[in-house]
């Protein structure tokens, strides 16, 4: 669901998006075995490279937050407005981006997110095709052991069923709960950047 009823300027954070890249040299690291689930990292622990999902402890009262924005984010001051303005802690922060056809299997980032009350998952769309969606599914079957859990190429998907699919549209703030089933489809010519 949106979080906010405002919709950000798209054209600002599409200028930021070829910022971030160029800052980068359009160095993408690759996600998944298929090669068209990429990121970029924009925030991380100490500000370095956390292209994959990691537990990590939260920040403690009175302790410093030691996430430091990248070298990705030089220059990209509406990417930074958008985040300052979130009355939370940020921590993580990356550009993500399925290239065209591409597709995500139902999997769940749990271990993560377990910690619901006191970490969540946003969206921000920046270039995505109507066609492309955001599922959440109903299992089928066992799920099968992952090799390494953290690692997005070794891991295994679900057998699932659709529940549901919705496109996030550009320019809003979405919540999605990564603790349950979840996929991303994008059978267009056109990247999607979240």
């Amino acid at each position: 669901f949106k979080i906010y009823q405002k919709q950000y300027d798209i054209e600002q954070l599409k200028n930021d998006l070829k910022t971030a890249i160029l800052n980068m040299n359009t160095t993408w690291v690759d996600k998944g075995a298929n090669k068209k689930w990429k990121s970029i990292t924009l925030k991380s622990v100490n500000g370095g490279d956390q292209s994959f999902l990691e537990k990590k402890d939260f920040l403690e009262v009175g302790k410093t937050n030691s996430y430091k924005y990248t070298k990705a984010m030089n220059n990209c001051n509406y990417f930074k407005k958008l985040l300052e303005d979130i009355p939370t802690d940020i921590y993580l922060v990356r550009i993500l981006k399925l290239d065209e056809g591409g597709s995500l299997g139902y999997h769940i980032d749990d271990n993560v997110f377990a910690e619901k009350e006191k970490v969540m998952r946003c969206h921000v769309p920046i270039i995505s095709h109507p066609k492309t969606e955001f599922g959440i599914g109903f299992p089928i079957a066992k799920r099968p052991p992952d090799k390494i859990s953290k690692d997005y190429p070794t891991r295994k998907e679900w057998n699932a069923l659709d529940l549901d699919r919705k496109h996030l549209e550009p320019g809003f703030m979405y919540y999605t709960n990564v603790n349950t089933l979840h996929a991303v489809y994008n059978p267009t010519n056109v990247a999607r950047y979240h």
